[in-house]
């Protein structure tokens, strides 16, 4: 495969770039750790394996060409992280009512589902992985197994990366989350993930309709 250090280079840009499913690793290391923060990157992951593998599909180029099916899923993803930067907001670290000593219940399944819809339900996904894939493809080779290769590539990286923020912000925990500091965390997190619900329901209030 050719350029595949470029490819590589792209992949650990993009998935360490800011951006919701990040927000989601860093906040669910700072209040659980990396153990109790594994799940979610899980779910994250495997949110971006199933639209990898749509988008290389005919399937993946027709939702990306039907503005009213990104536009549906710019509302049901602004819906959704509306919903997590509200449950931020409202939980009871944001509000000060629980100890910094204390950890919450880790429901494993809960948090694999929160990192899953946050992959499934951005439409910007699909689109960068159309837009990704067919300058590494070499036509002149079967295209099954090097999509293949790309697919599993992104995200071992994705996971690793993730990994690292969660090991990163479990490291930094102790302080973090002393006094009032876990409190101004948890509402910094819930305003960003509400600031990415506004952006994104912005973006398909004001896309054009067929």
């Amino acid at each position: 495969m050719q350029h595949f250090a470029l490819y590589l280079l792209l992949c650990g840009l993009t998935i360490a770039s800011p951006g919701p499913g990040v927000l989601l690793t860093l906040t669910n290391a700072l209040q659980l750790r990396l153990r109790g923060a594994l799940p979610g990157i899980l779910g994250v992951v495997l949110g971006m394996l199933l639209v990898a593998i749509l988008a290389s599909t005919a399937l993946g180029a027709l939702v990306s060409s039907s503005p009213r099916a990104l536009q549906g899923l710019q509302l049901v993803g602004a819906l959704y992280l509306g919903w997590l930067g509200l449950s931020r907001l409202r939980s009871p670290a944001s509000r000060g009512r629980q100890p910094a000593t204390t950890r919450p219940v880790v429901s494993g399944g809960r948090h694999v589902l929160q990192g899953l819809l946050v992959s499934l339900t951005n439409p910007k996904l699909i689109i960068f992985f159309l837009a990704l894939f067919p300058p590494f493809i070499q036509v002149d080779r079967p295209v099954l197994p090097q999509l293949v290769l790309l697919v599993a590539t992104f995200c071992l990286m994705s996971f690793i990366i993730h990994c690292s923020y969660a090991r990163a912000a479990t490291a930094l925990g102790a302080r973090l989350t002393a006094g009032t500091t876990l409190v101004r965390l948890q509402r910094a997190a819930g305003t960003l993930f509400l600031v990415f619900a506004a952006l994104l329901l912005g973006a398909a209030l004001g896309a054009p309709r067929a």
